[in-house]
């Protein structure tokens, strides 16, 4: 559905439909959700990756948003949440993961512009420059050799019926173990090991030294779980665990008080009612979705939307994110919340 929206945004006029969604959503908040923010030379392949910004294309992004929206700290974020009013056209960036692009590539941009933003850790990634996320690893894998990865799957499995792309989505909610085994065999089937298809730019993690510099220019810093793991996958006692380990590695490591929370992966069927009350009752304070939406006096403190801003050249699209256009176009789906269902 999500693909469709942004084709129709190539073919059709929309600027007023811009300036209309805009003054519609002025009194409500846009969270906008970043993952890699590169250099073009370091993935020139095409098609590029879902989630991977070049610097240009950033630059541009946040200087629209510093002259067109105010841009809200960590320290408005909470004074929001505890019923403060914000400005009119708000806007919140974040980042997902700790990959070490972000302070390399994406910080100097904010820093340049004045732009706060929240950076969400997973926290056994960041701080040694050899470790790699599983996804990372298993997509290096895809990347290179599609037709031995299916046909490892197809023998070990019973995702190799499935496209890779669909099999992929299954493989995030199995359990740890389970997907971790299906990781290393893969990377055996295809001699790919570690992400290795991959530049370092674009998978290495920070150290902790880049997150404290983040955090003394005023960056807010919070969690992503310890492994990056879906909750909805794991047992309650095993979702403890992760907050807790995520939130005390970052608050000893990092230097810097962890309040927020984001969701891996972020979908209604990643999210739990009970994930969100061992969220609450951790002592965290919100937790950000990947569903889409604006964030209002209504939004839940525990499932508050996003925006992703995807792979796209054609600055519209990114338009469509900034203003709040998106959700109107996806207006039954920005109200769905995950535990309306059985959960």
């Amino acid at each position: 559905m999500t693909h469709i929206k942004d084709v129709a945004l190539s073919v059709i006029d929309v600027s007023g439909g811009f300036r209309l969604a805009r003054l519609v959503s002025r009194r409500r908040l846009v969270v906008l959700t970043y993952h890699h923010v590169v250099p073009e030379s370091v993935q020139p392949a095409s098609p590029r990756e879902a989630n991977v910004v070049y610097v240009d294309e950033f630059a541009r992004q946040i200087a629209y948003l510093s002259r067109t929206c105010h841009l809200v700290s960590g320290h408005e974020l909470r004074g929001y949440l505890r019923g403060a009013p914000l400005p009119p056209h708000s806007v919140l960036i974040t980042f997902d993961d700790g990959y070490r692009n972000n302070y390399r590539h994406a910080f100097p941009v904010l820093t340049h512009y004045g732009a706060p933003a929240a950076f969400f850790l997973t926290s056994s990634f960041v701080g040694d420059r050899r470790r790699r996320l599983w996804f990372d690893r298993l997509d290096a894998a895809i990347a290179t050799s599609p037709a031995r990865v299916a046909s490892w799957l197809r023998a070990h499995t019973r995702l190799g019926d499935l496209p890779l792309d669909r099999a992929r989505e299954m493989i995030k909610r199995l359990p740890p173990q389970v997907r971790d085994g299906i990781v290393a065999g893969v990377e055996d089937a295809t001699g790919v090991r570690g992400a290795s298809a991959f530049t370092a730019d674009r998978v290495e993690p920070m150290l902790w030294d880049e997150v404290r510099a983040m955090a003394h220019a005023g960056m807010l810093i919070g969690a992503h779980t310890a492994s990056h793991q879906v909750l909805g996958a794991i047992a309650p006692a095993h979702v403890a665990s992760e907050i807790a380990a995520c939130r005390a590695t970052i608050e000893n490591r990092g230097g810097c008080a962890c309040w927020c929370f984001s969701y891996p992966n972020g979908e209604a069927v990643d999210v739990r009612r009970s994930d969100a009350d061992l969220l609450k009752g951790s002592g965290f304070e919100c937790a950000f979705t990947q569903l889409p939406g604006l964030v209002d006096r209504s939004s839940h403190p525990f499932l508050l939307p996003r925006l992703g801003v995807p792979a796209a050249a054609d600055f519209r699209i990114f338009l469509s994110r900034a203003t709040g256009l998106h959700p109107l176009l996806l207006r039954s789906a920005s109200r769905e919340r995950p535990w309306t269902r059985a959960s």
